[in-house]
């Protein structure tokens, strides 16, 4: 069997993204609420693909794929044979039952990956580096799913961070308006997952 790479998740992903920025280019004269709507579900697709990336880089960095600069991981066991059994490793692999895998957040990434990858391997302390614009996408993703009052606690903190105020805003206005910032939110957060999805697979 072929040991999986990085390089096509990794290749995959970015053009994903790549597809939703040429989308959100392309709504001119259309309506303004209809725009924040559709920006919405669009920041909800673009957390889904770097989510997705950050478990599958770790199911092939746990089969001994090589980072893009060629070099190995530092494993903590031995090389699994498929994706497959490195998801089933972390979910059990020193546990008394299984454990659901949560990819939104470092602290869970960083735990997933435990038994597997030693702590000083480049994709946990890239993880680690990136665990800001992570927090700040998930509490995002979170409010446009959910709109409960613990979602809306962690939006308002986005919003508080962002600008140093308690603005009323909703999740709309926040990713498309460039009255306090250019290019806007959404733009900002394409193009840090791109930065996002390399690193964890460079190597360097």
């Amino acid at each position: 069997m072929a040991k999986p790479k990085l390089q096509a998740s990794t290749t995959g992903a970015i053009a994903k993204i790549n597809a939703l920025e040429k989308h959100v280019d392309s709504m001119y004269g259309i309506d303004m609420k209809l725009k924040y709507f559709v920006t919405e579900l669009m920041m909800l697709r673009l957390f889904a693909i770097v989510e997705t990336n950050i478990a599958d880089t770790a199911y092939k960095l746990a089969t001994n794929a090589s980072y893009l600069n060629g070099t190995s991981p530092k494993l903590l066991v031995f090389p699994r044979k498929s994706m497959a059994g490195a998801r089933e490793d972390m979910m059990g692999l020193d546990r008394d039952k299984k454990r659901g895998l949560n990819w939104a957040a470092a602290k869970e990434i960083k735990l997933n990956t435990k038994h597997i990858l030693d702590p000083a391997d480049f994709f946990i302390l890239s993880i680690a580096k990136h665990a800001a614009i992570i927090t700040e996408m998930r509490k995002i993703r979170n409010y446009i799913a959910h709109k409960n009052p613990a979602s809306r606690k962690g939006f308002r903190e986005v919003v508080r961070a962002k600008y140093a105020a308690n603005l009323k805003l909703s999740v709309g206005a926040f990713l498309l308006s460039e009255k306090r910032h250019v290019p806007h939110n959404f733009k900002r957060f394409i193009k840090t997952s791109r930065v996002l999805i390399t690193d964890i697979a460079s190597g360097v």
